[in-house]
């Protein structure tokens, strides 16, 4: 119980920003020490992964900003849950070795006899101290909603493991593609044939923000790519500022940009147009994450981007000609009669037809 004080702290916490300072320092400690080498240790922070999921949906019901607060609690949340992946998968691994290696009289143990090519999986070993984790969770949840809100908050959600690429092959469903994202995008750019080329319209364009996710993200496997992470993504976003301001070697990129941000004060920076955000970043992802599931490099739903800080720029309207406008230029000698092919716009006997100037005696010259 020594590993869960925080859980008093959390309960204890008054408001969502003493809350997300618990959670960003605890983040940045387990971070710190890397991927745990115990399962106690694992099932400790496993425990921990639904306070902080719970602290995330507080703050976007009550519409608390917490990346200006605490810029790096997304990254550490995301290398958080990918270290606990990685050991719950090698803890996995060495289960399975064990068992392998134990031989027929483990098989017998376990009441049948060991077939070809398939492993007979026994009940957990009771080396943890018979602790819920589960319950605990639960009961946190139950605490906080009555400190921040009465919205119902469900079973703890598990962690979710890798994906047994060979479990899936054997049962017929389509595998998670072991794909790096980097990977995936550069085969996204690719260049089509021919009669394939009207399929890479706008491509291009989304080649920016999508590399922006992989950088941001830290390029993981397509098959990694997770709810929490789209969220993470889509919160991000609005905090992409323009090139106004940003000094040219820090503004060579999108997540350049976010990072310059991130250390310097906002009130000389500005932010993106709502426009930018709809169009640009959410139509460039949309545009991936759709080839992505056509060509099965990514399995999961679709994601929907929704984030919008208040302080991102409204769209301004365009700047059209009026009609006085208009007549005023088209009065003007390149439409009514011009001097000659350099000099369009003093009066003569010429008129403009595309590139050239022609005469209205005489034909062009």
């Amino acid at each position: 119980m020594k590993t869960l004080k925080w859980a008093l702290e959390i309960v204890q916490a008054p408001d969502l920003e003493a809350l997300g300072a618990l959670v960003d320092q605890r983040l940045r400690a387990y971070v710190a020490a890397g991927v745990p080498g115990d399962e106690s240790e694992l099932s400790g922070r496993q425990a921990f992964e639904h306070p902080v999921r719970t602290f995330f949906v507080r703050a976007r019901e009550r519409g608390f900003f917490s990346r200006p607060h605490f810029p790096d609690l997304a990254k550490n949340w995301v290398s958080f849950v990918d270290q606990n992946k990685a050991a719950e998968s090698e803890f996995a691994k060495c289960t399975a070795r064990r068992l392998k290696s134990s031989g027929p009289n483990l098989s017998q143990a376990a009441g049948g006899a060991d077939k070809v090519g398939q492993l007979q999986i026994l009940p957990t070993s009771p080396v943890l101290a018979p602790f819920d984790f589960v319950a605990l969770a639960q009961g946190l949840a139950t605490e906080m909603a009555k400190h921040f809100g009465s919205a119902t908050i469900g079973p703890a959600e598990q962690p979710h493991p890798k994906p047994d690429i060979k479990a899936a092959e054997l049962k017929g469903a389509a595998p998670a593609s072991t794909k790096k994202m980097s990977d995936a995008l550069a085969e996204f750019l690719k260049p089509a044939d021919r009669k394939r080329q009207h399929k890479m319209k706008g491509r291009g364009e989304a080649e920016a923000v999508v590399q922006f996710a992989v950088d941001f993200l830290g390029d993981p496997h397509m098959g990694e790519l997770s709810n929490e992470k789209w969220t993470l993504l889509d919160e991000a976003l609005p905090d992409i500022p323009n090139r106004d301001n940003i000094p040219r070697e820090f503004s060579k990129t999108l997540f350049q940009r976010y990072e310059y941000a991130k250390t310097h004060d906002w009130s000389d920076l500005v932010r993106v147009t709502t426009t930018t955000i709809k169009s640009r970043y959410w139509g460039g992802l949309y545009k991936f994450i759709d080839w992505a599931i056509q060509e099965k490099l990514y399995l999961g739903p679709r994601p929907k981007f929704e984030c919008i800080d208040p302080e991102n720029l409204a769209p301004l309207p365009r700047d059209a000609f009026d009609d006085e406008e208009l007549l005023t230029l088209l009065k003007q000698p390149l439409f009514t009669g011009c001097k000659n092919r350099t000099h369009v716009w003093r009066e003569g006997g010429f008129r403009a037809v595309a590139h050239l100037v022609v005469r209205e005696e005489y034909g062009s010259v």
